[in-house]
């Protein structure tokens, strides 16, 4: 099951990117309308759970980006979402003791996280 992350945009209301190539965990996405930021998590449109983190630019339109998960559903002219935020974690009394992945869903099979910001 597939937990999604707070503040997602949902894919009609966010710049939307293609996969232009795959080298193992880079990836390079072409924007050609609204540009992503410098670490802007991305997301796999067909599936929500590969995430994706801009570290740089290799022209005006196209961005290199580490996969955060295994890239090997990805495609070239797969369409990707930009969330405009970058990766953003729970915090507060309510995090500890609590263990999470990257993206700050809990991994304990505890109650859900109610956390008092990011």
């Amino acid at each position: 099951m597939v937990v999604p992350l707070p503040g997602i945009a949902p894919p009609g209301k966010a710049a939307q990117g293609t996969v232009i190539s795959i080298r193992g965990h880079v990836v390079e996405v072409l924007f050609t309308e609204e540009k992503p930021r410098l670490y802007d998590l991305l997301y796999f449109k067909d599936d929500q759970s590969l995430f994706m983190e801009v570290f740089s630019s290799s022209s005006n339109d196209a961005f290199f980006c580490l996969a955060l998960g295994s890239p090997a559903l990805l495609y070239r002219g797969a369409k990707v979402i930009d969330t405009q935020k970058p990766v953003l974690l729970p915090v507060g009394k309510a995090m500890l003791g609590r263990i999470i992945d990257v993206f700050g869903r809990p991994l304990d099979q505890g109650l859900p996280i109610k956390p008092e910001g990011y």
